[in-house]
């Protein structure tokens, strides 16, 4: 209980610590097959629980998981290695996605009633978020962070374009048991059943449909025409109306133990226990079906299906997961404002279900010797791609050699996963006290450190207390546990409680007081050899049967003086006469002549001893004169432990401003040193950043001496006389931002042609956009 109270407490102040930053996936990613990590394996198979290597074990723990396959940009390793880097894209056979989702393991706790039979339990927090179905073109966009746009205002097709996002509790009540248990087959198999308590949900799908970019600098879009089908959870009164759902995990363990008597032992007279703190397989195989159910949620009433009518839809705040609140209370985003733009679907659902992220999980482990291990784990996603209620994982494989004891385990994860990228991870687990480990570790190190982070992202981390299975301490290695040894540092037998008998008498050295010559227990372990009571260390005569009082010598004539120093054994005397007979004095007669005169003489006709008041001393007694006893002495000797950036598209300006000297008459070049264009959005005037950096440097490096030729340009699209104000707008902003960068006024001459000087024939409407202009001239000031 001791540990179980220290867990619980520092595992509360751990959740208060990281609870606002907890994010997850539903494996630790390679973790999980590290025998001592506790409850964390059921989560991955609900088998794992059952014969395992604690008795009891109690985990909390968070996980942190963010995904997607944006077209990036990355150079291969071989140009690199030769100094030739060159961009490439990397297209994808199957439509883009992004995933983030977080789980906190509030606590996860699991009981074996006896090792075949165990319980378990755990509460979870759990949120999931999925856009998939982009298309190429707009994962690509995405990557770019929407500079440059293609292509413009030309359909791109999409299908089962999605977006889902989930929070909900779940209470699951775990059984797992042996089914099978025959050397070297071994199989177990497990179930659990959830009780979900579902918090907020929100999902937006189109079936089929296409859209057009409409903005080359922006992820401004047209969806016209395009069915949406839109819900989101109540809200005004979330606690109240939450659903409640049910849900399934179920698994099977495989284990081949090839080698069983290298895990048995003898201990207190028992042989063959088998050992459950260590893992006996040889390689194991496990399958599992996870997160099985559905939540049924209320629709709030300001989501529904929707057709869109043409209004601008930012393809940004779709394919990106976050928080968001609009209209009241909510934990994830909400799409109204595209609800209310659109058409609203005759056909619209009140209530709606949200299904549980569903893995079919496939795993392999091998046992390569010397507390080295190799796993194999892949999970795979069981959803149908049409579906717009479901939360779900990316396929992930993930391969994990690692090193495991009981107190400590390193693993180094490599996962292969549906993004192209293949990661190198770090994890690890260790115990700071008995029975207390904490466990820190994440799938990508680069994810934190490179610049392939914006595609993984992972960590995971917690702490296990368990009670864990132990073979009984025996500390003098007798197979008699300290716990019931009497003499733990000494080996012995069983039968003795583990003491030693040194003469095998069958009286254990701590209780014999002869212990190298055999005895009897009446004598504590020591010999009499002549019988007469009294061991051979007392007695004085060991080959002659004798009496107590005489050290255990004879004293054939009973007169209380032994044979040995009896001048008369065969008559009576006294000992004031060594043994034999005296006269009396006239004054006193002694008729048996034992010493004592007949009126102190108890027994004046029978001779006697002087120590037994003129009795005789023989067995019948013995008894009724102190003698002296034998103590005995025994010595007990026992001895006891963690951007969008905001766009101000810029009309043309109602005010004339000036910025040096306007002309709409040609321009005659003359002595042009540096030349660099501008390229704008549709009906827009502001300076793209990129070009920004541009102007600065062209500042710096021709701020004296130079003047600065700003000619602006349109498309053909709108009227000529708008076209002739948007140019001179255009040149007049890229002018101001030569003066903000320390060029004087009188440097800088602006022209503006509206649409009268097209760089390229418009023919094709791609070619637009290299119409949309202003060119900055450099040229040599003449004296």
């Amino acid at each position: 209980m001791k540990i179980i109270n220290r867990c619980f407490s520092i595992f509360f102040v751990l959740i208060l610590l990281i609870s606002p930053q907890i994010n997850a996936q539903q494996q630790y990613t390679g973790y999980s097959s590290d025998n001592f990590n506790g409850y964390l394996s059921s989560y991955l198979n609900p088998a794992s629980i059952a014969n395992s290597v604690n008795k009891f074990s109690f985990t909390g723990s968070f996980v942190y998981l963010r995904s997607n396959n944006y077209l990036g940009q990355n150079s291969s390793n071989l140009s690199l290695l030769f100094g030739n880097e060159q961009e490439r894209y990397r297209d994808h056979r199957s439509p883009g996605y992004n995933m983030n989702n977080f789980s906190a393991d509030i606590v996860g706790a699991y009981f074996e009633i006896n090792h075949e039979n165990s319980i378990g339990y755990s509460l979870r927090l759990r949120q999931f978020g999925n856009v998939d179905g982009l298309p190429n073109e707009l994962t690509k966009a995405k990557d770019n962070n929407f500079n440059n746009t293609k292509p413009l205002n030309s359909p791109i097709d999409f299908t089962a374009m999605n977006f889902v996002q989930f929070v909900y509790s779940e209470h699951r009540f775990h059984y797992a048991r042996v089914m099978h248990n025959s050397t070297p087959h071994f199989l177990k198999a497990g179930i659990a059943v959830k009780l979900i308590n579902g918090i907020d949900a929100t999902y937006l799908y189109a079936d089929e449909g296409s859209f057009e970019f409409t903005d080359p600098n922006g992820s401004s879009a047209n969806f016209n025409g395009t069915t949406f089908r839109y819900g989101r959870a109540e809200k005004d009164n979330s606690f109240s109306s939450r659903r409640l759902g049910f849900g399934l995990d179920f698994g099977a363990e495989y284990e081949y133990r090839p080698n069983p008597e290298k895990y048995k032992y003898d201990m207190d007279g028992k042989t063959g226990i088998e050992r459950y703190d260590q893992k006996k397989y040889l390689f194991k195989l496990g399958a599992s079906i996870t997160d099985i159910g559905r939540v049924r949620f209320s629709k709030d009433t300001s989501s529904y299906d929707f057709i869109n009518n043409g209004s601008p839809i930012d393809v940004n705040d779709i394919s990106s997961l976050g928080v968001g609140q609009a209209g009241g209370f909510s934990f994830l985003k909400n799409f109204d404002g595209l609800a209310s733009a659109g058409t609203k679907s005759p056909d619209n659902e009140e209530k709606f279900n949200m299904n549980l992220p569903t893995l079919f999980n496939l795993y392999g482990d091998y046992y390569i010797g010397k507390n080295f291990y190799a796993s194999w784990t892949s999970s795979i996603p069981l959803k149908r791609k049409r579906d717009p209620h479901k939360a779900h994982f990316k396929a992930v494989h993930t391969l994990t050699p690692r090193y495991e004891i009981s107190k400590v385990t390193l693993m180094t994860p490599i996962t292969f996963q549906r993004n192209a990228q293949i990661n190198f991870g770090l994890a690890g687990r260790l115990e700071l006290k008995e029975g207390i480990s904490f466990f820190m570790g994440g799938n990508n190190i680069s994810g934190f450190l490179g610049k392939r982070s914006k595609y993984t992202r992972n960590l995971f981390g917690g702490i296990i207390c368990s009670v864990p299975y132990k073979i009984p301490d025996d500390t003098d290695k007798d197979k008699v546990s300290d716990a019931i040894d009497k003499c733990m540092y000494d080996p012995g037998p069983f039968s003795l409680m583990g003491c030693p008998d040194t003469d095998n008498d069958g009286i254990p050295d701590i209780e014999d007081h002869c212990i190298f010559t055999p005895g009897t227990r009446e004598h504590h372990g020591c010999p009499d050899t002549d019988k007469d009571g009294i061991i051979d260390l007392n007695d004085q005569c060991p080959e002659e049967p004798g009496l107590p009082i005489h050290y255990g010598c004879p004293d054939r004539d009973k007169d209380g003086i032994i044979d040995a120093a009896d001048r008369c054994p065969d008559e009576p005397g006294i000992e004031l006469n060594n043994g034999c007979p005296f006269e009396m004095p006239k004054c006193c007669t002694d008729d048996d002549g034992d010493g004592f005169p007949n009126d102190l003489d108890a027994c004046p006709d029978v001779p006697g001893s002087v120590y037994n008041n003129g009795c005789p001393i023989d067995s019948t007694n013995l008894e009724k004169i102190e003698l002296k006893e034998i103590k005995k002495e025994k010595d007990p000797n026992h001895t006891e432990e963690k951007v969008e950036e905001i766009k101000e598209i810029q009309k043309p300006a109602d005010k004339d401003e000036t910025v040096g000297t306007m002309r709409t008459e040609p321009y005659k070049p003359s002595d042009e040193v540096e030349r660099l264009s501008i390229y704008f959005n549709t009906d827009d005037a502001t300076v793209k950043e990129e070009y920004d950096k541009e102007i600065r440097k062209l500042a710096k490096k021709y701020k004296e001496g130079y003047r600065f030729v700003v000619i602006g340009h349109t498309d053909s699209q709108g009227s000529e006389t708008y076209n002739l104000i948007l140019s001179k707008k255009r040149a007049e902003v890229v002018g101001r931002k030569l003066t903000v960068n320390e060029i004087d006024d009188s440097q800088i001459e602006i022209y503006y042609f509206g649409e009268w000087k097209p760089m390229k024939s418009e023919d094709n409407k791609e070619y637009m956009q290299f119409n949309r202009r202003v060119e900055i001239i450099v040229e040599k000031k003449k004296n």
